[in-house]
């Protein structure tokens, strides 16, 4: 047999409106509200109304005496009663705002309290695991995507800034799996972890790149469209298609009201577990066909390259390179790769051999520039192995001022 679902008010006539002057009286007003009952039968004794798969009882609370040293701190609340609903929760469940209401319009108490509601603790213990499962669901899947697609250092980029100090500020709540994991995604909230989603802003487009096109184009508003659409990386098309298109943000929004109920013990109804239940299976869906999607999604390789630019340049815990330690390291690299391609690419030298060695990318781009400015090393562009346009080379430069990679 189920545990019976409780409902309980507290009903208190303050300004002394209502009409009910005692349990017995409150008793008979509510059973002539008809749209309360089915079959009701009263029951004077017990002071109660048995229906169909529910009871309705009530008992008077008496105001405490008050002496007159009490009389500032305490203010007597006049008649108070204890109305309560007892029954299946498909009884109960939609009588609640009906005798709520009544209580209030009809009955004039004033103020009302809800002591205990069963049927809403039923609705949020069986929304939370759809609550559990959206937010594990889409928090893997971010952390698979993003480490695929751009590298260990994702976070530092696609975190929006409020996000990532908020996951700072949390860093010692996960005290035992803290230790061994990038936990940063677990110390952001829901809401939070649809933001990553749905605030994809990151374009990874030069600067020179997109000053060079806005020069070519023409002055027409066919062209702007076009421009806008070219901007867009495959990358962004992806998270357009893939979540925005299909309402990810508004659907993700409305369950977290539901989640801030949850969280807050809130009073529930019906509709909100059948809304509850319908958001949880679509945005499972747009998720989970996501992630289907990533398998085809085609990142050129122009893209892959700025995006891991991008990263290296946000990856914390690097140290800034020295002059001598930069030469060192081309001189080195200039030796090996004379006898493969003939030149030592800024991108790779710098992202994949410099960083690798812990050091940091800004730092290492900035000693690059100030080294080229006076001539000891020269930066410079070649053909492109695997493309139609030119990519940047650095090379050193003895002191007479010829490049020791063109000598060998």
């Amino acid at each position: 047999m189920p545990e019976p679902h409780i409902f309980e008010i507290l009903a208190v006539d303050h300004r002394s409106h209502t009409g009910c002057d005692n349990a017995s009286s409150l008793l008979h007003a509510l059973r002539g509200v008809s749209r309360l009952w089915v079959n009701p039968r009263i029951d004077e004794l017990a002071v109660a109304i048995n229906d169909d798969g529910f009871q309705l009882s009530i008992s008077e609370i008496t105001s405490p005496s008050i002496t007159d040293d009490q009389s500032d701190l305490v203010t007597p609340f006049g008649k108070a009663f204890i109305v309560k609903l007892t029954g299946t929760f498909q009884s109960v469940a939609p009588l609640r705002h009906p005798l709520t209401e009544n209580l209030k319009e009809r009955q004039r108490f004033d103020p009302l309290y809800v002591v205990r509601d069963d049927v809403s603790k039923s609705i949020a213990c069986e929304l939370y695991p759809l609550l559990y499962r959206l937010e594990n669901l889409l928090r893997g899947y971010l952390i698979k995507f993003m480490t695929i697609q751009l590298g260990p250092g994702w976070w530092n980029v696609t975190a929006p800034e409020d996000v990532a100090q908020k996951a700072k500020q949390r860093k010692g709540n996960e005290r035992v799996f803290g230790k061994f994991i990038d936990n940063a995604t677990y110390l952001i909230e829901f809401g939070e972890v649809g933001q990553m989603i749905y605030e994809q802003t990151s374009g990874y487009l030069k600067r020179e790149d997109i000053v060079k096109k806005i020069n070519q184009m023409p002055e027409t508003v066919d062209a702007i469209r076009e421009l806008k659409s070219e901007l867009q990386t495959n990358y962004q098309k992806f998270f357009k298609e893939s979540f925005a298109d299909k309402d990810f943000k508004n659907k993700w929004q409305s369950f977290e009201g539901l989640r801030h109920k949850i969280a807050h013990n809130n009073l529930f109804t019906q509709e909100d577990l059948d809304t509850g239940k319908q958001l949880s299976s679509d945005i499972e869906s747009i998720i989970r066909s996501a992630d289907l999607r990533t398998e085809s999604l085609s990142i050129t390789r122009a893209e892959r390259v700025a995006l891991q630019d991008t990263v290296s340049e946000h990856t914390p815990g690097l140290r800034p390179i020295t002059e001598e330690a930069f030469l060192r390291e081309l001189q080195e690299q200039e030796g090996a790769f004379q006898r493969r391609s003939g030149f030592v690419g800024v991108t790779r030298f710098i992202r994949n051999h410099l960083v690798s060695k812990g050091y940091d990318h800004a730092s290492a781009y900035q000693m690059m520039q100030d080294l080229d400015a006076i001539g000891t090393v020269e930066v410079y562009h070649v053909p492109n192995p695997y493309s139609d346009f030119e990519t940047a080379a650095v090379r050193t430069v003895d002191p007479e001022g010829t490049a020791v990679i063109g000598k060998l």
